[in-house]
């Protein structure tokens, strides 16, 4: 039993190593009497302590599974620190995140003396300190039972399937830096009844390595504030960014004490240049789900999500080489983890569809104001839905959602088929189904993102998070006071070590955050729902 404590030690300590502004501590006991306990700064030098955007990367002696530690999360409060922290694999896979409470006093901070990049140093005060005892908590809030990857991406009943990014991981990916605002008020969040799940899809534009800390922060802050269960994101550029998006919501929960847990699952989306298919395209989509909530179910294929084949896909217009999604759907299904509501399920699909309008290039033609092939993509939701049933155990609760790139005015002729169907599309064509992004502040451009809607669950409301407004309600952004616009681009320049400023002040949100708007609606549950 000492011996895990030490291990306990080793981790906490190497975690909570780097915290503060313009002072740091470090966790040390003291060598002679403990060597093993020495911990070693994997980064450890601060260039300007006045700056947040330093390293939270540890490292500690005896470290034989090669983890790094990443502090996401310190606040000091009642002469207690609470560190929030990731344990990252060799894959740059996080395997949990972890919180720490110790008593302030046994903690030593130093100054920093930035003039000459001073390191980091200091210790634990009393060198006979031990974990026993009220003054000291290691909580683990996401782990999973064999101390695998958070993500479920390696399917556990099909270890050969594996979804794990396989590119070259680099050190320079923005760490998450999360001090979420403890003046925040939140009076105007979003609710939910136990009966209800709130389902969402966003398109994240471009969501990629470089993104700074302000879109992770914003995206989050709005997913938490509008209270939505499961969000299907679309544009995402890299897989790390899908754990670091749960990682800042985790953070949001503990800080808020919600007993939320937030989870991911994901596939990368095939490319095939001969067939046009997500060239230069998304390279993932993914769903993040509160487990309190939802949790995914396996397919038939094994696994918790699959990607759409293009079997069964049409060509009703344009030419016949493009039989196939430009990015295909991703589909997942979902049970209810709320008592009571166990036994209720859903199919949720989701897809980025072909940019709007005529590709000549590739053989594209007009039809009726639209790209032929998005008209294309947009007409096989149906047989997308025909091809889910035969892999999610006959689940007749069937959801579309996407980015479609219709234009207004054209659902009734791209989707014509959907009343025939026995479906629904709850968003409609109107000023507030506008969730595309004009570069004018406050202004929207098209219906782009849908929902199509199959099931004998009911509905209710479904809207447009109209994203430029999240700058001028301050319960929205949860890791400071905005209230404005320029309050948000003063936060987002802070950032000055990235160089990013934008032509418009409008970009700061159109291309800081995202183009598009999120969508939703709230499934209400049925406990005596057949299937």
């Amino acid at each position: 039993m000492k011996k895990i404590f030490k291990k306990l030690i080793l981790l906490s300590a190497s975690a909570g190593s780097f915290i503060g502004a313009s002072s740091a501590c470090s966790f040390q006991n003291d060598s002679k009497n403990n060597p093993e306990f020495k911990l070693t700064l994997k980064q450890n030098v601060l260039i300007d302590p006045s700056d947040n955007d330093y390293t939270k990367y540890f490292d500690f002696n005896g470290n034989e599974h090669g983890y790094e530690y990443l502090v996401i999360n310190q606040v000091e409060n009642n002469n207690q620190m609470t560190l929030t922290y990731e344990i990252i694999d060799k894959n740059k896979d996080v395997v949990a995140i972890k919180i720490l409470v110790i008593d302030s006093k046994y903690v030593k901070p130093i100054s920093i003396n930035k003039d000459n990049n001073k390191k980091i140093a200091g210790n634990i005060d009393d060198p006979d300190w031990t974990p026993e005892g009220d003054n000291w908590i290691d909580e683990t809030i996401i782990s999973d039972d064999n101390n695998e990857s958070v993500n479920n991406s390696v399917d556990k009943q099909n270890p050969s399937e594996d979804n794990t990014n396989t590119e070259d991981k680099n050190d320079d990916v923005p760490v998450p830096n999360p001090v979420p605002n403890e003046h925040q008020d939140n009076q105007n969040v979003q609710t939910t009844s136990d009966d209800r799940l709130r389902i969402a899809l966003w398109n994240v534009a471009n969501f990629g390595d470089g993104a700074l800390e302000p879109k992770y922060q914003a995206i989050t802050s709005i997913i938490f504030t509008q209270k939505y269960d499961v969000v299907g994101l679309i544009e995402l550029d890299s897989i790390k960014v899908i754990s670091r998006l749960v990682n800042y919501l985790n953070v949001l929960e503990q800080k808020n004490n919600t007993n939320n847990l937030w989870d991911f699952i994901y596939k990368e989306l095939p490319v095939d240049s001969k067939k046009n298919i997500n060239v230069k395209g998304d390279k993932a989509a993914a769903y993040i789900y509160n487990k309190t909530k939802v949790v995914p179910e396996i397919l038939n294929n094994s696994q918790n999500g699959i990607i759409y084949d293009n079997s069964n896909f049409q060509v009703f217009k344009g030419p016949l080489a493009l039989n196939a999604y430009s990015r295909a759907p991703y589909i997942g299904k979902f049970r209810s983890n709320v008592e009571g509501y166990k036994n209720v399920n859903f199919t949720l699909a989701i897809s980025h569809f072909d940019g709007p309008g005529v590709k000549t290039k590739i053989g594209e033609e007009s039809f009726k104001g639209m790209g032929s092939r998005e008209y294309n993509e947009a007409k096989n939701i149906k047989n997308v839905l025909d091809w889910v049933k035969k892999i999610n155990d006959g689940d007749d609760d069937l959801i579309f959602m996407g980015d479609t790139n219709i234009p207004s005015g054209k659902e009734s002729i791209a989707f014509d088929w959907v009343s025939e169907y026995g479906a629904i599309m709850p968003l409609g064509e109107g000023e507030e189904a506008l969730s595309s992004l004009k570069t004018e502040f406050g202004n929207y451009a098209k219906p782009y993102d849908k929902i199509v809607h199959k099931s004998n669950l009911k509905f209710e409301n479904a809207k447009v998070y109209k994203l430029y407004s999240f700058v001028e309600d301050p319960s929205i952004f949860q890791w400071a006071k905005i209230t404005s616009l320029v309050d948000w681009i003063t936060y987002y320049q802070n950032y000055q070590k990235y160089n990013k400023t934008y032509s418009s002040n409008s970009r700061y949100i159109y291309n800081g955050v995202s183009d598009h708007s999120p969508i939703s609606y709230d499934l209400i549950l049925d406990p005596n729902d057949p299937y």
